[in-house]
């Protein structure tokens, strides 16, 4: 149970709901991605797939606080990293990719 003081303007009334949303988290300067492009492999370790030299690599990465299925990447990437995006659950660490812009 939460109360919060608030001024009454004359807007509120006796028995409205209302609903408070609560700002726990706050970061600068994070590198945030999509949960889809995150992978985890057989070990528990989390990944993306980058590509260098027109090749997939595999990157592992640490995780930070989710929300609202984007995750705060806070190892592994510096954020000048290409993702790959579109197919990167079907290609393995080392396989030749193209970059389709």
């Amino acid at each position: 149970e939460v109360e919060a003081s608030i001024r009454n303007t004359g807007f509120l009334k006796p028995n409205l709901m209302s609903t408070m949303f609560v700002n726990d988290y706050v970061a600068d300067d994070v590198l945030v991605i999509a949960d889809q492009f995150i992978q985890q492999d057989v070990s528990g370790n989390f990944y993306v797939m980058l590509v260098n030299d027109n090749r997939a690599v595999k990157q592992t990465i640490q995780l930070g606080r989710s929300y609202q299925n984007e995750t705060e990447v806070i190892g592994g990437l510096s954020g000048e990293e290409t993702i790959i995006f579109e197919g990167g659950t079907r290609v393995q660490d080392g396989d030749l990719v193209k970059v389709i812009q």
